[in-house]
C-alpha cells in the first residue's frame, strides 16, 4: 500500500468515532453535566418508558418469591448446610436475572434514545454475549470498592466512583475489563463528586422513605394490630420494589452515563 493511501486510511478510521451518540440533550448536558439536569433526566425517562420499567421491576421481583425460608433458632447441621446452599443458589440466580435484565432494557432504551427503533429481542440478542463480561466486570469493580473501604473507607467511595461507569463501557462499546475501567477512569474525571451526590441523594431519599413508612406501618400496628403492620410493610415494600427502586437501579447510572458521555463527545470538548 502507499504512503499515500496509509495515511489517507488511518485519518479515515482516526475520525471516526467508536460508537457515535446522537442523543436528544438539554442544554446544561451539553456544556456541564449537573444534578438538576441528570434528575430532569432520570424523571423523563422513567415517564417515557414506564411500561417497560413496571415489566423489568417484575422481573428483578420475582426471584424473591423463592427466597429461602428462615430456619430455626436451633437449626441442625444438615438445616444450615441446605439453608446456605439454597440462599447461594439464590443469590446467584437473583444477581444473574439482574445483570441480563438490566443489560436488554438498557439496550433498548439506549438504542431508543439514539432514535433507532428497537424491540427487547433485538436487545436480548446483543445483550446475551455481553453479559458474562458484565457480570465479571460488576464484580471486579465490587472487590475494588470492598478494599478500598477496608482502607479507611474514602479510598473505597473514590475507586467505587472511578470504575463506576465500567460496566456501561462493556455494555454499550463492546470493551475489555481493563479497556472499560481505562475508560471509566477517564469518563468520569472531574465529575465524581457529581456523581457521589446524586447517588447519595437516591440513597438519602431511600432512607427518608424506609423510615416514613416504617413509622406508618407501627402505628398500624398498635392501633390495629400487628399483623396489620406487617402486610402493610410488606405490600410497600413489594410494591416500592416493582414501581420505584428497581426502575431507577438502571435509568439513574444510565442518566449519568448520558450526561458524562455527552459532555466529553468531541463536539462540546
Amino acid at each position: 500500500m502507499k504512503a499515500w493511501e496509509r495515511n489517507k486510511h488511518k485519518s479515515a478510521i482516526d475520525t471516526t468515532p467508536e460508537t457515535p451518540y446522537h442523543y436528544s440533550m438539554p442544554p446544561e448536558f451539553q456544556e456541564k453535566p449537573d444534578l438538576f439536569a441528570i434528575n430532569a433526566d432520570v424523571v423523563r425517562l422513567y415517564k417515557k418508558y414506564f411500561v417497560y420499567l413496571l415489566f423489568f421491576g417484575l422481573l428483578l421481583f420475582s426471584p424473591s418469591l423463592f427466597m429461602p425460608e428462615q430456619v430455626n433458632q436451633k437449626p441442625s447441621l444438615t438445616e444450615l448446610i441446605t439453608t446456605i446452599k439454597l440462599t447461594l443458589t439464590f443469590v446467584i440466580i437473583s444477581s444473574l436475572v439482574s445483570t441480563v435484565a438490566s443489560a436488554i432494557f438498557l439496550l433498548f432504551i439506549d438504542q431508543n434514545e439514539q432514535g433507532k427503533i428497537t424491540t427487547l429481542g433485538t436487545a436480548l440478542k446483543q445483550a446475551l454475549p455481553r453479559t458474562p463480561l458484565i457480570f465479571i466486570t460488576g464484580i471486579l469493580v465490587g472487590l475494588i470498592a470492598m478494599l478500598g473501604f477496608f482502607l479507611f473507607v474514602i479510598p473505597g467511595i473514590i475507586w467505587g466512583l472511578m470504575f463506576s461507569q465500567a460496566t456501561l463501557f462493556v455494555l454499550f462499546k463492546n470493551q475489555k475489563i481493563r479497556q472499560s475501567l481505562s475508560s471509566s477512569k477517564q469518563l468520569t474525571k472531574g465529575h465524581r463528586w457529581l456523581i457521589f451526590r446524586t447517588e447519595a441523594q437516591i440513597i438519602l431519599f431511600g432512607l427518608l422513605f424506609g423510615l416514613l413508612f416504617l413509622g406508618i406501618g407501627a402505628a398500624l400496628s398498635v392501633m390495629l394490630n400487628s399483623d396489620t403492620g406487617r402486610v402493610f410493610n410488606a405490600v410497600l415494600s413489594s410494591a416500592s420494589s416493582i414501581f420505584l427502586w428497581h426502575p431507577l437501579a438502571i435509568i439513574l447510572p444510565y442518566a449519568i452515563w448520558r450526561a458524562l458521555t455527552t459532555a466529553n463527545s468531541p463536539q462540546n470538548s
